[in-house]
């Protein structure tokens, strides 16, 4: 049970490892290429990956010297700027007694929050994030906006808030008080809202990001519901007793909700489906001494609930095959039962023992296809369920079902 569910997990973390972020980057020549990059922490630079196929194939490394700006995915924007970056630690214990800024003067690459008339920018150190800006009409470059903290005394720390100050003078269309800047928290939230009712007022359209994510790129939520047949055998062994076999075909049904990542190549699900679970199977028997008739009785039906990975393979606009893996919860409503009937000279002993079916943890997989992005049919593989029945009884479950799918948005 441990490994399946290990497994699962690993295969989880390496198809998310494995999605490739489709994104560009300008050379110092004003050369753009796109492509796609190799997962990684965008914010940092000397990490690129890059590769012009979709493939995952053929990544080079991409050296920060020879570009001036990147965007992947929903990740932003990154543009080259050379700036005065304040090298103190922007808040904590150990920030030392300096209230002023420590200027250097270093080529980095900032993150564009807000794009417009006035810009913001943000950039990750291990000192703190920090934020830049710039307006357009000002004339003034890029600047850091000033906070830190430092100590006023060994047990009281105070605070540079001269971004409050910078951004009064500088981000401040409509003439607004000093009221309204008072209480900025140094934090992307609230500069953002400073920026975006800037870009605003001056009559221009705001942006997260240069990079224009089409609809088709966004990461997607699907309501799907699923109705078809389970093929169940299920087969009753006891150390004592001959033990039996069912097999019939019962009907499924659920829903699932899907999530799936913007290359539309990943989709995360978490689906429900309800099924019958009854069976009646009875062996009869005889010695020359006696009768035997064994009776083994499910009287249950079951939910599985399922969560997992699954791959999508498009083939042109309207055909997607995929394949999915799942961690499955297999929950059973009922009670098994086992009776022994032996009939002799004497006369005839019954006897009977009932216990409740337990839940278990256990995996599946399965196979897909949909046509149109609607309607679609689907077989999945369940894991065999053993279950512990009545008299030292094991019940053993095989499953195999189709299912036709249909989305609802």
């Amino acid at each position: 049970m441990k490994f399946y569910f290990t497994a699962v997990i690993l295969l989880v973390v390496s198809v998310c490892i494995g999605q490739n972020v489709k994104g560009y980057y300008v050379t110092v020549n004003g050369t753009r290429t796109e492509g796609y990059y190799k997962p990684a922490n965008f914010f940092n630079e000397n990490n690129l990956y890059f590769s012009t196929s979709d493939t995952g194939t053929e990544y080079k490394k991409i050296d920060p010297a020879l570009i001036t700006e990147y965007g992947a995915g929903n990740d932003g924007v990154f543009k080259k700027y050379t700036v005065n970056l304040d090298d103190s630690k922007l808040m904590g214990t150990d920030v030392g007694n300096k209230k002023m800024p420590v200027w250097v003067s270093r080529t980095v690459f900032l993150n564009v929050v807000v794009s417009g008339e006035a810009s913001l920018y943000s950039y990750l150190s291990d000192k703190g994030t920090k934020f830049f800006y710039e307006v357009a009409d000002k004339n003034i470059g890029v600047n850091q906006l000033v906070y830190k903290q430092y100590m006023v005394d060994q047990s009281n720390i105070g605070e540079n808030n001269q971004f409050r100050q910078q951004l009064f003078n500088d981000v401040n269309c409509d003439s607004s008080g000093v009221s309204k800047f008072a209480n900025l928290k140094y934090n992307q939230s609230d500069l953002e809202k400073i920026f975006t009712r800037y870009n605003t007022c001056k009559g221009g359209k705001e942006g997260t990001t240069e990079l224009k994510v089409s609809a088709s790129q966004r990461a997607k939520f699907a309501f799907t519901v699923l109705a078809g047949v389970v093929n169940e055998n299920i087969t009753t062994t006891n150390p004592r007793y001959p033990g039996a076999k069912d097999n019939k075909v019962v009907f499924t049904g659920g829903l699932e909700s899907s999530f799936t990542l913007p290359s539309e190549k990943i989709s995360f699900f978490f689906k429900l489906l309800y099924q019958d679970m009854s069976s009646t199977s009875t062996v009869n028997y005889a010695s020359t001494s006696r009768a035997s008739t064994e009776i083994y009785t499910i009287n249950a039906s079951l939910v599985n609930a399922y969560l997992g990975p699954r791959y999508n393979f498009h083939i042109g606009k309207q055909h997607t095959v995929y394949a999915n893996a799942a961690f499955r919860l297999f929950l059973p409503f009922g009670t098994s039962s086992h009776q022994h009937i032996t009939t002799n000279d004497l006369g005839t002993v019954s006897y009977s023992d009932k216990v409740s079916l337990k839940e278990q943890f256990l995996y599946s997989l399965g196979v897909g296809y949909m046509f149109g992005g609607k309607y679609g049919i689907e077989v999945n593989y369940d894991a065999p369920t053993k279950l512990k029945g009545a008299d030292l009884s094991t019940i053993k479950l095989n499953t195999v079902a189709v299912n036709l799918r249909y989305k609802l948005f």
